[in-house]
């Protein structure tokens, strides 16, 4: 636990784009290893107690690392390694004791929220009828175009 689909909708609040594809790649493993599949792509998960806890699940460096992603390779991609190797691994060790009640709560959560575009909307900062994300760009809150913020708030529109 979470499904690809969680850390979808779970990017989705925090991004405004799910991700979901990506996501899915991250935890194929998943079908062969079941919940052992974080020793394959994972390597932020494992790098827990190490580098990174939850006190500071972000250390200092991170937003460098970022930075020279988003030089190198653009802004989807810096942030695509926030949402799908940090954020993503976060969330996986924020629920690994969760009981199965824990774990049937917190995916009902999930699908509630998409259930309701107007609190995502609201609360989240998502349109996902109309595919627009709402930003703070140097100080100016603007709604932004995003096509790739589907109806469904999961899916790859691709």
């Amino acid at each position: 636990m979470p499904e690809a689909y969680v850390h979808a909708i779970e990017s989705l609040l925090a991004f405004g784009r799910s991700y979901f594809s990506e996501h899915q790649e991250k935890d194929a493993p998943s079908r062969m290893l079941g919940r052992e599949h974080r020793v394959a792509n994972h390597d932020w998960y494992q790098a827990f107690g190490i580098v990174w806890d939850f006190k500071h699940p972000t250390p200092d460096w991170i937003a460098e690392v970022t930075e020279q992603i988003g030089k190198d390779f653009g802004d989807e991609q810096a942030e695509i390694y926030q949402a799908v190797f940090l954020a993503h691994d976060l969330t996986d060790r924020l629920h690994d004791s969760d009981s199965p009640d824990e774990r049937k709560m917190s995916v009902a959560f999930h699908i509630f929220l998409l259930c309701h575009p107007e609190i995502l909307e609201k609360k989240f900062g998502v349109d996902v009828i109309n595919g627009r994300i709402h930003r703070v760009i140097d100080g100016q809150e603007i709604w932004e175009s995003s096509p790739q913020t589907d109806r469904t708030g999961v899916g790859d529109p691709a």
